[in-house]
Order: structure tokens, then sequence, then C-alpha cells
């Protein structure tokens, strides 16, 4: 076990100097209020922000997430204030949310939050209370020159995939304190400080869909999915649907398919094509590919500095696919892996690293062959 000490001399704030101020961006969570806490411990002057960014019932950045902030920052003795950026929030990430499901795919809000919405606000503040920069919870590293992000030593829990799209003026004003520590010794730190915080549960799923109930969220919202059918691949019916927002590519359980498809090789959701309001499903093996192709890319290292050989992750925490590049010039990239995989989901982020683990560029999957 590590006492305090240990923990607080652990945090990763190269280049900052002990008696700087600093902004912490707290959500009411356990990461954000041990940075906070374990910062001021280290000799830092610390001012706690919250967001407000959906009023319309949040698993985070609710009312009761921002009391719990308050509460912490209040047992902190740290200022503390909530920063509405609600209207943003729901033009730059709920918006486009709806209509990639109306598009038939399967969007990443995460990602763009964090690159549109999340950061900007806190340096904004930082500026004008002459703080040296922001930090927050996440578990990846980011140097002092905001030039490498690397994966946080917690595997299970590292963020870097969500962290991606930063933009680059940006990180150099951030760091992510905990990259170097566990979930398991954040708790530790928490339970040491006799934090409120320390058991609480962690948020799942979005944050801005308080019950995980996606229809429910869509109709809320003026969109209201249609029953459709599932078509094999060569176009004959095998079954309905019941609003092609319930599926995602990959996706086995939950059709409703004819007997006599059902009881033959397992099938699986291969496209969503929603002009036609239908489902594509075929057996596992179609789910492989082996050219994955990037839009919207932002990279952290110069194209000609790429290796020749790197590793591709499609989703969050799943596994890393070893890539031959193929073309990577200015906002598209095509990659070729070395072995078929699948799932690949387009609208969700795909984040090439080096072997050391550091982030080359990511972007928005188009599209897999």
């Amino acid at each position: 076990m590590n006492d305090l000490d240990t923990l607080t001399r652990r945090l990763a704030v190269e280049g900052w100097q002990p008696d700087a101020t600093v902004v912490v961006g707290m959500s009411g969570g356990v990461d954000s209020t041990v940075t906070a806490a374990l910062l001021l411990r280290a000799g830092f002057k610390v001012v706690g922000v919250t967001l407000r960014l959906w009023s319309e019932g949040s698993r985070c950045c609710s009312l009761d997430d921002i009391d719990d902030a308050r509460y912490a920052a209040s047992k902190l003795g740290i200022p503390f204030y909530v920063i509405d950026r609600e209207p943003l929030f729901r033009d730059a990430v709920v918006l486009p949310f709806i209509a990639a499901y109306g598009a038939g795919i399967t969007p990443n809000p995460c990602t763009t939050c964090n690159a549109v919405v999340k950061f900007a606000p806190l340096i904004e503040l930082a500026d004008q209370l002459g703080a040296v920069g922001v930090a927050s919870g996440h578990y990846a590293h980011l140097d002092q020159e905001g030039r490498a992000l690397r994966q946080g030593e917690d595997a299970a829990k590292d963020q870097s995939y969500f962290l991606y799209a930063i933009p680059s003026e940006q990180r150099p004003r951030i760091r992510f304190p905990l990259a170097g520590l566990s979930k398991s010794e954040v708790r530790q730190a928490a339970r040491l400080l006799h934090l409120p915080v320390a058991d609480k549960a962690e948020s799942q799923d979005l944050c801005f869909l308080p019950d995980g109930d996606l229809d429910h969220f869509l109709r809320a919202q003026g969109a209201a999915p249609q029953p459709g059918p599932i078509v094999d691949a060569a176009g004959r019916v095998v079954g309905q649907h019941t609003g092609i927002h319930r599926y995602t590519v990959g996706q086995r359980k939950g059709l409703d398919l004819k007997a006599t498809t059902a009881d033959a090789e397992p099938q699986y959701v291969l496209e969503l094509d929603p002009t036609r309001n239908r489902l594509v499903v075929g057996p596992r093996a179609h789910l492989e590919k082996q050219v994955v192709t990037l839009r919207g890319v932002i990279g952290w290292v110069a194209s000609e500095a790429i290796p020749e050989t790197v590793w591709l992750r499609v989703r969050h925490r799943g596994p890393l696919q070893e890539v031959q590049m193929s073309a990577y010039a200015g906002a598209a990239a095509v990659l070729t892996l070395k072995k078929p995989f699948g799932p690949i989901t387009p609208g969700q982020a795909g984040v090439v690293y080096d072997e050391a683990g550091r982030v080359l560029f990511g972007g928005v999957i188009d599209g897999a062959d």
C-alpha cells in the first residue's frame, strides 16, 4: 500500500511548479476530486470548476454531481465555479449524435466532447486567473509540451483513445496528474484523505442518457426511428428490426430472425442501411476487414515520422491491431491491417499507436473493407 506522500510524488505534473495556480475540472467523481486533493497537497493553489453540460437528465454533470463537486471543493477549502456550456454541448455533441444515428452510424460523442467542449472553457478561466494550466482526472500521459499523448499506466482505465482529438493549441496547457496511478490507488488516496466521494460509483454509458435508454432519448429529441426489414447479404428478408438505432455493426444479440435463419450459422449485423431502413446480417466471417479508412484525422506527430508498423484501436479498451501503413495525408488515412479483424464500426474512433503506447494520430472510422 502506498502512503499519501508516495502517491503525491507520483502525480504527472511535469513543468509545473508548486505554488502555481491550477484549474481542475471537477465532475463530482472520485478521479477529479482526488486530482484536486493531491495537487493541493503537493503545494499547488487549486481552483475547482464543473461544467454544466446537460440539464435534461444526465449520468454525470447532473445537479447531484455538481453538488458533489461543490461539497468536495468546500471540504478541500478551494474556490469553486460552475460554467454553463449546455448550448455548445447540444450543438457540438448531442445534435450530431442524433444525426449520426439517423444516418446509420454509431457515434463516439465522448471524443467530440473532449475535443470541442471540455477543455476550452477551463483554459479560458485559467487565463483569467493567471493559472499555469488545467488538470483533469483522465487516465493518460500528456507531456509538458503537449506533444506526446500516451496510454495511462492502468490499462483497464486508459483514456487516451478518447483524448486523441484535443486541439494542438490546448495540449501544452493540460495535465493528467493521475496518469501514473491505478484506479485502486486513486480509491486508496480518496479514503486516506477522507473524501466524501471515495466509494462513489463510476458513471457508465453516455452522460446525457440518464437511464441508458437510447430509444426514449431519441424520441424525446424528436427522432422517431421506425421498424423495418432485416435482410441477408443476398437481400432476402430474414427478420424484422425495431429501429436501426437499436443496433450496431457486430451485434448478434437481440436480432428477431426467422427460425430457419436463427437455426443456421449465427448471424451478426454487417451493415445499417438508413436509406432503406434495413439491417444487413451475415455470418461472423463477413465482419472481418483488413483495410480501414479514417476521416477527420488529427495528428500528434508529423506524417513522415510515423513508423512503417503501427497499431490501431477501434474501440475503447479494444485490442490493438498491427497495421501496415497504406496512406496518411491531411485529414484522411487508409490503414491495412496485418490480419483481418472485426467488427469495425463506422462512426467510432480509430486511434493509431506506436509500440511504446504513444498516440500518433486518430480519426473517425469512415469505412472498412
